[in-house]
């Protein structure tokens, strides 16, 4: 997200249109605009329901207040559309990056 940012889903995910609508739900409450310049790696699951669980920082930034924000920004949104049907899993695991910008 932001800047060159990506996201990594299991290579067999049937729906692009679900992450870019999850990416767009997620912006929605994550500044990307900080005091400090940095990346940080977040790692959850989305469950059927399409509830975010599980979250926790898979690459610190190495400053605690954008790793915060990003996190923050994942219980902010708490809940995205169900997975599609397309999908059989039980549960997505995803890491998405968030890259901040000064």
């Amino acid at each position: 997200m932001g800047g060159q940012g990506g996201v990594k889903v299991p290579a067999d995910f049937c729906c692009p249109e679900y992450i870019a609508d999850m990416v767009d739900r997620i912006k929605r409450n994550w500044s990307e605009n900080q005091k400090y310049a940095g990346i940080v790696v977040m790692k959850y699951m989305i469950q059927r329901s399409g509830q975010i669980t599980d979250i926790e920082i898979g690459k610190t930034s190495g400053n605690t207040v954008l790793d915060l924000t990003a996190q923050r920004a994942l219980v902010n949104t708490r809940m995205l559309g169900p997975l599609p049907e397309g999908f059989s899993g039980r549960r997505l695991p995803v890491e998405l990056e968030f890259v901040y910008t000064r």
